[in-house]
């Protein structure tokens, strides 16, 4: 049994599916919840909302990630090549997100 950091990082028996292959529906499902989520604890800009669905289907919201990895095996640049998103233009659509749309009160 590997640990997580071990398959995540290390190992190259881990495989992630992207597209994860669920139906539309449920994948625009688990969109709308992710945003949901990330909003309603005052996020903005760019992160990404982990899930497991269970044998039943029912969708498990694990964490919200503001500083998600940028790595090469990390999912955030994978989930943009996917979405035909090139790794530079990821990294100027992260730093677009990051300037305060507002000034910050002091």
């Amino acid at each position: 049994m590997l640990f997580r950091s071990e398959a995540k990082y290390h190992s190259t028996e881990t495989r992630y599916h992207c597209p994860c292959g669920l139906e539309p529906e449920a994948e625009a499902q688990l969109r709308n919840l992710a945003l949901r989520a990330f909003t309603a604890i005052g996020c903005s800009g760019w992160g990404r909302v982990d899930f497991m669905v269970g044998a039943d289907g029912v969708p498990l919201m694990l964490e919200v990630n503001t500083v998600p990895g940028m790595t090469a095996k990390s999912l955030v640049p994978m989930a943009a090549r996917v979405a035909g998103i090139a790794f530079e233009e990821l990294c100027w659509r992260v730093l677009e997100t990051s300037f305060a749309r507002e000034p910050v009160a002091r």
